[in-house]
């Protein structure tokens, strides 16, 4: 959540549209999901910066990030989770569950 001159949350997990103070839903969660699924993978936050406002600028605009190699058969999961429109990301937590459900049964 934004207000006018003040940020409220966790910049290295918010959403673009939420560092943009736009209007958010349960698309901006699996987004916030998907920068912890990448810190999970790597141990590394996805962007870093030396302020919140030049680590949303991030968030809104960079790329995303790529798994290093030995992790890149979760390099989709990471595009959909962190894709910037809302529109191309998991449309709910279950979609992305069966997503990592099914990751997991592919590791055994």
């Amino acid at each position: 959540m934004t207000t006018v001159g003040q940020i409220l949350g966790t910049p290295h997990y918010m959403s673009p549209e939420q560092g943009e103070g736009m209007p958010i839903d349960c698309r901006s969660d699996i987004y916030s999901a998907g920068v912890m699924i990448y810190e999970l993978l790597t141990n590394e936050k996805p962007y870093t910066a030396m302020s919140p406002a030049a680590l949303i600028y991030q968030h809104v605009h960079a790329e995303i990030p790529e798994l290093p190699e030995n992790l890149v058969k979760y390099q989709d999961i990471i595009n959909k989770t962190m894709a910037k429109d809302p529109g191309d990301r998991y449309q709910s937590a279950r979609e992305l569950i069966e997503v990592l459900e099914s990751a997991e049964n592919d590791c055994h």
